[in-house]
Order: C-alpha cells, then sequence, then structure tokens
C-alpha cells in the first residue's frame, strides 16, 4: 500500500507523507501494560528499516519528484513536496542510507530541508553526525528556538554515547 501510495500521482505529497510517518513508540505504548521500552524500540527500528528497504525504490523515486529548485516557497504546495521527501528520506536513513541526508543537510537551500536532515541523522550513529549537527548549530547558533530543537536533537543518539553527550550540552 506505502509502495502504490508513492506511485500515486493523485496523492496530495502531504498526504503520502503521513501515510509513511510510524507512530512514536510512545504512541504504541499508549493503553499497554508491562511493556518493554527497549524491546518496543528495537521492534519499531527494524520495523522501519524492512519497510525502507522493500520500498527503497519508491522512496528514492519519490525524493526525486518531490525536489523544490529555486526560490523557496512557503505555500502548500511546496510544503507537501518537502513533507514527502523528508518523510522519504527518513525512511531511507532507516534502512542505513545515510549518505542521502548528509548531502541534503550539507546542500540545502532552505531550513526545513536543512533541519529535517540533520534531526533524521542525529537519531543515528552515522559518523557525520556531528559533523552535520555542529554545522547546523554554527549557522542558525543565534536563534533560539533553533538552537533549541538543536539541543533535542543532541540528546536522542541511540548509542552508548547519548549520555555522554548530554552532559557535554550542560556546559553548552
Amino acid at each position: 500500500a506505502l509502495d502504490a501510495a508513492l506511485n500515486d500521482d493523485s496523492l496530495a505529497s502531504a498526504f503520502v507523507a503521513q501515510l509513511l510517518a510510524a507512530p512514536t513508540a510512545s504512541e504504541l505504548m499508549q493503553g499497554l501494560e508491562n511493556v518493554d521500552p527497549g524491546a518496543l524500540v528495537d521492534a519499531r527500528t527494524q520495523t522501519r528499516a524492512d519497510v525502507a528497504a522493500a520500498i527503497s525504490n519508491s522512496l528514492s523515486a519519490s525524493m526525486e519528484r518531490t525536489q523544490t529548485p529555486g526560490a523557496y516557497d512557503p505555500g502548500a504546495e511546496h510544503a507537501g513536496k518537502r513533507s514527502l521527501k523528508n518523510a522519504s528520506l527518513s525512511l531511507l536513513v532507516a534502512a542505513g542510507e545515510t549518505t542521502l541526508a548528509v548531502e541534503q543537510a550539507r546542500n540545502a537551500t532552505n531550513m526545513t530541508d536543512e533541519a529535517a536532515a540533520a534531526s533524521i541523522l542525529a537519531q543515528t550513529s552515522e559518523p557525520a553526525r556531528a559533523t552535520v549537527l555542529d554545522a547546523f548549530y554554527e549557522k542558525w547558533k543565534t536563534n533560539t528556538l533553533v538552537v533549541n530543537k538543536w539541543l533535542a536533537w543532541r540528546s536522542v543518539r541511540p548509542d552508548d554515547q547519548a549520555l555522554s553527550d548530554i552532559k557535554s550540552l550542560l556546559s553548552h
């Protein structure tokens, strides 16, 4: 169904982007008792990777179709395209295609795409994660609201370095 939606030009990009969004771990835990949060997060992560691997060609094609070159346009059509492009990117990164996010972060012509790539990479152990996050901070450090997002991204690292990253932020 997701593959078909990605290839159906009659559907609005913003709608397809919503279809690609997996429920969050906290949404999955609602109403459940005796949940192992670690196991649930691991299962969610693996499911996203499996789905992305199964539809990777359509996700890649979607990213190509939803590019918005030229001047930034905040209108609904372009916003929907950016949303779908970044939802596709998120799933491709879940399947291990982190290079796409690094490239988008470096080459983005608007903050929406740059922030999407940085936040997606923040949730990985990708070696370029720190470089992308540091570059994002340097570019946007005078904007308090954007720095608050950056701080949140720095705290979501999925490996054993997360605690040390959070501690380092205390002296930031």
